[in-house]
């Protein structure tokens, strides 16, 4: 009896060991799937940002650029008014020489 005792603590002791065992190969299971999940999330938000940076980037580059040709064309115009201020001047200072060189 006491024989039959052991053997069914035995059993019930090799069944625990093996249940342990079962549980700890799913707890890795699972941490390992964890991690993986966790390593592709973070993969995932790292290239959500470089394409939210990149779009930044190109947003104001885009804005520079406009910026630049607007100054360009403010420059040109200025540039127009002052070659026509002084091609006037030109003239009536050519005129005031003749009159001066004429009186």
């Amino acid at each position: 009896m006491i024989k039959e005792e052991i053997g069914r603590v035995k059993e019930a002791e090799k069944a625990a060991v093996e249940r342990i065992d079962q549980a700890e190969k799913e707890a890795d299971w699972i941490v390992k799937k964890a991690r993986e999940k966790a390593q592709q999330q973070s993969r995932s938000i790292l290239e959500s940002a470089r394409e939210t940076v990149e779009e930044q980037v190109e947003q104001a580059r885009q804005q520079a650029e406009q910026k630049a040709q607007e100054i360009r064309a403010e420059g040109e115009r200025a540039a127009e008014r002052i070659g026509k201020a002084a091609s006037s001047h030109v003239e009536t200072t050519a005129h005031d020489v003749v009159d001066m060189i004429l009186e």
